[in-house]
């Protein structure tokens, strides 16, 4: 039996504070839906104070919150942490030094929190992050090179967490990181360094040396590794790395450095295939009869609570994505506790007050589903 058990939400909200009517309602429909299932929240697209301070007035009993946003969506990195009955210790904040699109409009980055668990001497640290969005049907825009900015993106993410780990203490990396998981289209190595194929702006350049030289000279030669090089399973075993390579696909990229980095796949390990965590309500083209039976049977009450639901792995769009991530670090004796998790659960939340309504006219409350688990916490 785990010494502390915490049930964890990261959740991408899908504009929560957007002033539209339909969605007015939703910051007391996520504090209701969150304050009734988790202990911890990691949240995205929590974009102004304004949504902060009315999730706050929401909640019977208020959290802990660490946030970084601002007036104005433009300038807010849409990124909040809710903690109930824990201690937040220390704070950090990122901001990804490269942006694109309209994406530059706000400042994404990642926020790391840092909870103390009352065991031995760790603390738990969470990373939170959204990262650039890039769409190939934006005008004026080449996605290609605004996907490389998202790359590039990932390899900031990896670079802060060197800077903040504290080795032996139990971590979590979660988040939207718009780098598709299912995607099977591969990512040529030299395009990502900037040796060719890449435009002259400045803003837009490959991860040249000085990108790796600006972390300890050891910990930068292993992230450029996880980047050109196969990371072979055993990887946190033997420390060795596999053969260098020409491409990878998104979720190759995003797996191998958190490989190197010491974090292992919460989601996938247990869920090898069908990870997709958006777009799984759109039509993307499907006739009314046929989208209506595939919204039927989406969501399925959870066994585990009348009041969270679970996604039905054969419900998805034909557009649908892997873009949100749990990846995790269980600890050492060292400081003496180890953190373990058993299962992940996508949850796809229907709006409340529906009841009577056909299950394929159900509104939801985001475009993401949420990845939501225990957390077990072991002294040793």
């Amino acid at each position: 039996m785990p010494e502390l058990q915490l049930s964890f939400l990261s959740q991408n909200t899908g504009l929560i504070g957007k002033k539209r009517r339909r969605r007015y309602k939703r910051p007391r429909e996520w504090a209701d839906y969150i304050e009734q299932n988790f202990d911890l929240a990691y949240l995205q697209e929590v974009w102004t104070n304004r949504t902060v301070r009315r999730l706050r007035k929401e909640f019977k009993h208020s959290p802990s919150i660490h946030d970084k946003n601002a007036v104005a969506m433009f300038r807010s990195s849409g990124l909040a942490t809710l903690v109930w009955d824990k201690t937040i210790v220390n704070k950090y904040w990122e901001k990804y030094i490269r942006q694109a699109s309209a994406d530059r409009l706000a400042k994404k980055g990642a926020i790391l929190t840092e909870i103390n668990l009352g065991i031995g001497s760790s603390t738990l640290q969470i990373y939170n992050t959204h990262m650039n969005a890039a769409r190939p049907n934006r005008a004026r825009t080449n996605y290609v090179e605004e996907r490389l900015i998202t790359v590039r993106q990932l390899f900031e993410l990896g670079k802060f967490i060197i800077r903040t780990r504290k080795p032996g203490n139990p971590a979590i990396v979660c988040g939207d990181l718009n780098l598709d998981g299912e995607a099977e289209n591969l990512f040529p190595i030299d395009l990502i360094l900037g040796n060719k194929g890449v435009s002259r702006d400045r803003i837009r350049r490959g991860l040249k040396d000085d990108f790796w030289e600006s972390v300890d000279n050891r910990q930068g030669e292993k992230l450029k590794k996880s980047l050109t090089h196969n990371v072979p399973g055993d990887y946190a075993s033997r420390r060795e790395f596999g053969l260098s390579v020409q491409e990878k696909t998104q979720y190759q990229l995003v797996r191998d450095m958190f490989i190197v980095l010491g974090f292992r796949d919460a989601w996938g390990e247990n869920n090898p295939n069908n990870c997709y965590t958006t777009k799984l309500g759109s039509r993307d083209g499907e006739n009314l009869s046929e989208w209506r039976l595939r919204q039927s049977i989406m969501a399925t009450p959870d066994p585990l609570s009348d009041n969270v639901f679970a996604l039905d792995s054969s419900s998805v769009a034909p557009a649908a994505k892997r873009l949100d991530y749990l990846f995790f670090s269980p600890g050492s004796a060292k400081n003496g506790c180890r953190l373990d998790i058993p299962e992940v659960r996508r949850t796809y939340i229907p709006r409340p007050d529906q009841e009577g309504v056909p299950s394929y006219d159900l509104k939801w409350m985001s475009d993401h589903a949420g990845l939501a688990c225990k957390l077990n916490f072991t002294a040793i």
